[in-house]
């Protein structure tokens, strides 16, 4: 946490707060998922070799055994490796491959973006907004809308509250003070 980080403790202290929280959004390049005008990534799904066969082979029929392929498909069901490719079948999983790898790097950097942020966000606030807004089950931007949610305000009513705080520290005092020794 930063000397210049804000601690939102009380409804007063939203706007500095959520300031400081677009920036650390901004800082991070993740600002454009909290306000929701880019999609999550997705955790990339691993190529199969079962998705890239691009003819029916069977063990039997790769080992040039003669049986029919209708009694090898009711009998066996056979697991379909990397071997059991065509070369264009290995051509194209290793592309998808790559582009996995490419895809998962993006995904761990973006969860591990957020994951920084929310850490951060839990520093920051207050105990009693962490226990009703941060749960487990959501992320970030549902987060920050819940926490914006149970602080509840908005412009006109801060200004309210600082003029009500502006009138009460000059008011009149409604006693007069005791006689004060020179």
């Amino acid at each position: 946490m930063s000397e210049s980080s804000v601690i939102l403790k009380t409804p007063i202290d939203w706007d500095a707060w959520s300031r400081q929280f677009k920036a650390e959004a901004v800082r991070r390049d993740i600002l454009d998922l909290i306000e929701g005008t880019q999609a999550f990534r997705t955790a990339p799904k691993l190529p199969e070799p079962k998705d890239f066969q691009t003819h029916v082979q069977t063990r039997a029929s790769s080992t040039s055994q003669t049986a029919s392929a209708t009694s090898q498909s009711a009998s066996l069901e056979w697991v379909i490796t990397f071997a059991d490719l065509s070369e264009a079948g290995k051509a194209n999983i290793q592309f998808a491959y790559t582009q996995f790898k490419v895809e998962k790097d993006l995904y761990t950097t973006e969860r591990d973006l957020i994951n920084q942020l929310q850490t951060w966000m839990t520093k920051t606030v207050a105990p009693s907004y962490v226990k009703t807004c941060f749960t487990y089950n959501k992320n970030v931007k549902e987060w920050y809308e819940a926490v914006k949610k149970q602080v509840g305000l908005n412009e006109s009513t801060i200004k309210q509250e600082i003029r009500d705080m502006y009138k009460r520290a000059i008011k009149p005092l409604t006693k007069m003070l005791k006689d004060i020794e020179p």
